[in-house]
């Protein structure tokens, strides 16, 4: 196609279909990027997660806070965070852990009393997955 044409307004099914493509390409990348801001109830799903992390919660107190499905908390957990409510408050736990140990004085504190008081109660299974997070065994930080 020639210059003038395209100047002239004159452009072709193949200009006109590459534009159209554009549009939609545009369309979609701006989508994508809305689509991975969770929704509020996911949001607040997650700070309730970090904020009450030491309590006993279940998977279905943490759905019944916010509004929604257990199913429905799941998927926009796996959508938006890829992993589970679950996951996500064994994490927040070992974070909570981690730092209490790092500020815990060794002559007064116990791993086991650390791993308790985040909900941790098989303590092989809390030093395993502390020691695949930190790459230390949970006595070298409080000793550290």
């Amino acid at each position: 196609m020639s210059r003038s044409r395209l100047a002239h307004g004159q452009a072709g099914p193949a200009v006109i279909h590459s534009g159209q493509l554009l549009a939609q390409w545009i369309t979609a990348v701006h989508r994508a990027d809305t689509v991975n801001v969770p929704p509020r109830p996911i949001r607040r799903a997650e700070a309730l997660i970090v904020k009450h992390a030491r309590e006993p919660l279940t998977v279905t107190d943490i759905a019944e806070a916010v509004g929604l499905s257990v199913r429905g908390l799941q998927v926009g957990f796996r959508r938006h965070f890829g992993t589970t409510p679950l996951s996500r408050l064994r994490e927040a736990r070992l974070a909570g852990a981690h730092a209490e140990l790092v500020a815990a004085d060794p002559t007064t504190t116990t791993v086991s009393a650390v791993a308790t008081g985040w909900g941790f109660w098989h303590l092989g299974r809390f030093s395993a997955s502390y020691r695949e997070r930190w790459g230390v065994a949970p006595s070298i930080t409080l000793r550290s």
